[in-house]
């Protein structure tokens, strides 16, 4: 019922925005939304994008994509596998925004226009776009061994995405004196944060 429903939902998706296309970006989103187009009797072209590099889910690989473009030679032998064509399959890398590729600026600077200390040591610990992960956890205890080995030098910058809850607590923690924590929600200067860093903390995907 609860499938049936979901499907129900990409329906009505598919009917109130009516796509040209539709691009998958997560291994989850290919056979429900097939399912949506097959109930509605509307053929929608549908892309996959893999978004992991070497490894892969198989539910990456569905046989009634249009298109499904992966990252790596791996990964293109594993859509084969799964029983995707030549045709359907495209082997492209991965889409990244131009500020990720591009060389950044000085790292003094960078951290200056981001209101960090430069003269300091920098930690960004990440837990994606809902920051999850056990960051909390993982923030103070990064804290606690830069007040231990290395007091007054390092400054942790954490991004908890859409973590409200998560952003509030770590903003009311009186951190000591001897470490530097800059709390953050959901940001979109990620490259610029990536490169004032000297130690990055994140999770695998």
């Amino acid at each position: 019922a609860k499938m049936s429903g979901t499907v129900e939902l990409f329906q009505q998706c598919l009917g109130k925005y009516d796509p040209d296309l539709i691009v998958s970006l997560h291994p989850l989103t290919q056979d429900l939304p097939i399912r949506a187009m097959k109930a509605n009797g509307k053929v929608v072209p549908f892309v996959t994008v893999v978004t992991d590099l070497a490894s892969a889910h198989p539910h990456w690989f569905d046989k009634r994509v249009d298109r499904c473009f992966v990252p790596s030679t791996s990964l293109l032998r594993m859509a084969k596998y799964r029983g995707l064509s030549d045709e359907q399959l495209r082997l492209y890398g991965l889409p990244i925004r131009p500020t990720f590729w591009q060389a950044p600026k000085a790292k003094e600077l960078t951290k200056r226009a981001l209101g960090l200390r430069a003269d300091m040591q920098t930690v960004l610990v990440v837990g994606g776009g809902d920051g999850v992960g056990g960051l909390g956890t993982i923030v103070e205890e990064i804290a606690a061994l830069a007040v231990d080995e290395l007091p007054g030098q390092v400054q942790v910058v954490v991004v908890c995405g859409r973590n409200h809850v998560l952003r509030k607590r770590l903003a009311k923690t009186r951190w000591p004196k001897e470490v530097r924590v800059s709390v953050h929600g959901f940001i979109t200067q990620m490259s610029d944060f990536m490169a004032a860093s000297d130690v990055i903390v994140t999770k695998a995907g």
